[in-house]
């Protein structure tokens, strides 16, 4: 509720202005850009941290195989559908990648970062792997991304 209501009070606040003022003096950053305007004003104006955007929009959070939460945030769901969109449809398989996978590995580049595998071999097409991309940061894990892949890497 707190969040419509400062979402319609800044909007408000901010059609009063010149439509050019945020773009000319005052960028939004662009890890808020893909955000929405509205929600963007939002964090940007009040200086909210963008974690607590995502408490917000959870849709669903699942306990993984090392018995650590992990959270699919709606920003996060976007993400993968737009880049990924044959796995829209595979929110299940997703959720059983996390809960019984068939490899764990860790990132390379950061220290943070699993990837988890779980293969089907009744998907339609050679990618018969599901690789789902999560992050933890302080004891917390959220979903980065998520699509088919050929082979475990």
């Amino acid at each position: 509720m707190f969040k419509n209501i400062a979402i319609n009070y800044i909007t408000k606040k901010y059609l009063k202005y010149n439509s050019t003022y945020l773009n000319q003096k005052h960028d939004v950053p662009p890890r808020l850009e893909s955000r929405g305007l509205k929600q963007a004003l939002v964090l940007w104006m009040l200086k909210i941290p963008v974690k607590y955007l995502d408490i917000m929009n959870i849709i669903f959070e699942v306990i993984d195989k090392t018995k650590r939460k992990l959270r699919m945030t709606d920003s996060n769901w976007n993400h993968i559908t737009k880049k990924h969109p044959e796995i829209a449809s595979q929110k299940e398989k997703i959720i059983e990648t996390l809960q019984k996978p068939d490899k764990i590995t860790s990132s390379l580049e950061d220290e943070n970062t699993r990837y988890y595998y779980k293969y089907y071999k009744n998907l339609q097409s050679n990618y018969n792997f599901v690789k789902v991309i999560a992050k933890y940061l302080n004891g917390k894990g959220s979903i980065i991304s998520s699509h088919f892949v050929r082979t475990i890497r």
